[in-house]
C-alpha cells in the first residue's frame, strides 16, 4: 500500500500566507521568504481562500472521510456486478443450451 507524503505546510499556515498575500504583500516576495512556490501558493489559495483555520480542519476532516468510504463503495458495486452476471449467466445460459 502507498503512504502518503507529509505535507511541509499545515492548513493553518498555508491560511496565513493567504491572508499576508490578501494584506498587501507581493506574491514573490511572500513565496522567497516562506521557501514555497508560486504553482504551490495558486493551488492552495485556491483551495483554502477565505477560508478560516476551523473552516479548512472541517474540510479536510470531510475529505478524508470521503477518500476513505469511496474504495468501500467502488468493491461492493464490483460484487454485486459479478453476483447479477452469474445470475443472468446460469438462468438464461442453460435455456440457451437446451433451445
Amino acid at each position: 500500500m502507498t503512504e502518503m507524503r507529509k505535507r511541509k505546510f499545515s492548513e493553518d499556515r498555508l491560511i496565513g500566507f493567504i491572508k499576508q498575500a490578501e494584506a498587501g504583500l507581493p506574491l514573490k516576495e511572500l513565496c522567497r521568504r516562506h521557501g514555497i512556490r508560486d504553482a504551490s501558493f495558486c493551488k492552495s489559495r485556491a483551495k483554502f481562500g477565505g477560508m478560516s483555520v476551523p473552516g479548512a480542519r472541517r474540510l479536510n476532516a470531510l475529505e478524508g472521510a470521503n477518500n476513505s468510504s469511496q474504495p468501500i463503495r467502488a468493491s461492493t458495486r464490483s460484487k454485486t456486478m459479478r453476483i447479477a452476471g452469474s445470475i443472468t449467466a446460469t438462468r438464461f445460459g442453460s435455456r440457451s443450451l437446451t433451445a
